[in-house]
């Protein structure tokens, strides 16, 4: 059986004081009852039982007895923790969203601060990178990468990259080879449905061969670059730079390839 200190435990972990608590726990198992008989049953000092009640009330789990004198009763156990938990909800969703807001202010004067450097980042060690690109990005992802590469990558982090692009409105642009066309197209286990209704967002560019190069460059600030030809993700090395002139050449390749996806790619095919 659940004992008192149980009940108050869980009551103050949903955000009641302990004295909010201990009151709230004596009212409920006592029906109708004064502040006095409340101070009485339970040994908690009148004068705090008479701080506490009116607090409980505009929480909600208290009503007021219009009489003389006053009486109160506490609402049944099941609806306060229902009413607690619905505020403490509210209080985490209103909390999440005042951390969202102070990291991406936290991210806008960190990157302001960033040396330029140009950097090998071996297998397996460019995903925390790559996330704080995705993260950081305010106006622009551009993504130079064969459909299986697409595949790859776990459905999970696409949705979410997704939804957080479509929520920021990137401007996302994608080149790819042909096959992407089918993919996006006619989802399958491989594909979802969900995941190529969210790719209607990004805007694309389809190859008669898959990419030589293959660049994700994010408002036109860094990038990453890989051109060794393996077919797993987890085996790519890639070169990350944030320096303007590595950056901007990054930035001249793709937008070559963007006006002209076929015809440069039948010429550097290879």
């Amino acid at each position: 059986m659940t004992d008192s200190s149980e009940f108050i435990d869980i009551l103050k972990r949903l955000g009641l004081t302990l004295n909010e608590a201990r009151v709230f726990y004596a009212l409920s198992g006592g029906g109708k009852s004064t502040a006095k008989s409340i101070s009485k049953n339970s040994g908690i000092a009148r004068e705090v039982v008479y701080q506490v009640l009116p607090s409980l009330h505009r929480k909600g789990l208290v009503e007021e007895i219009v009489a003389s004198p006053k009486f109160f009763q506490a609402l049944r156990m099941e609806e306060a923790f229902e009413i607690l938990l619905r505020r403490r909800t509210a209080e985490n969703l209103e909390l999440k969203e005042k951390a969202r807001k102070t990291l991406e202010n936290w991210r806008e004067l960190d990157s302001s601060d960033e040396e330029p450097q140009t950097i090998v980042l071996p297998p397996r060690e460019d995903d925390t990178r790559w996330r704080v690109a995705f993260q950081k990005a305010k106006s622009s992802v551009d993504l130079m990468i064969p459909v299986n590469k697409f595949l790859q990558w776990p459905h999970s982090y696409l949705e979410t990259v997704l939804d957080e692009a479509i929520r920021k409105k990137l401007k996302i642009r994608i080149i790819t080879d042909e096959e992407a066309q089918d993919i996006l197209l006619k989802p399958s286990a491989d594909f979802s449905s969900s995941l190529a209704a969210k790719f209607g967002h990004a805007n694309f560019k389809f190859m008669t061969f898959s990419p030589r190069v293959e660049l994700a460059i994010f408002d036109r600030k860094t990038c990453f670059v890989c051109t060794n030809k393996v077919n797993q993700i987890k085996d790519m090395t890639w070169l990350f730079t944030n320096t303007p002139s590595i950056v901007e050449m990054a930035s001249i390749y793709f937008e070559a390839f963007w006006l002209h996806p076929t015809r440069l790619a039948e010429l550097f095919a290879w």
